[in-house]
């Protein structure tokens, strides 16, 4: 920087011209800048027009595979016998203080059972 020019009372006007080139701002702009600023411009568009693609195809469908065979349904049809047994227990106690006998409430043991005998079949074609 020009001090002496500043001292001697010329104000802001010595910085100016005592500015390199870089930092200067220009009145008219050159065909060479504005081919530089097109050439940055296009460089950008370009990168995301192609960084795009890329993103776009992770969305696509991937291709289509047959799907496997259909497993066979399970045939309920057929003879069947089953059975239950059980059993249960009690015990009255007469002193108990309730409106009605105690003895109908605690019956004594017994031994219950069930017995099934069936077919299942199907009118369908299996």
């Amino acid at each position: 920087m020009n001090f002496a020019a500043a001292q001697d009372g010329m104000g802001p006007a010595a910085y100016a011209r005592s500015a390199p080139d870089a930092f200067r701002p220009r009145a008219f702009e050159t065909r060479a800048d504005r081919v530089a600023r097109m050439k940055k411009f296009l460089l950008a568009v370009a990168s995301v027009v192609l960084g795009t693609a890329s993103v776009q195809a992770a969305d696509l469908a991937a291709h289509y595979t047959k799907a496997p065979m259909m497993a066979p349904a399970y045939n309920w049809t057929g003879f069947y016998v089953g059975g239950n047994v059980g059993g249960q227990w009690g015990s009255s106690d007469p002193s108990t203080s309730t409106v009605f006998s105690p003895t109908g409430y605690f019956a004594a043991s017994s031994v219950p059972a069930i017995n099934t005998v069936g077919a299942q079949g199907s009118t369908a074609p299996a």
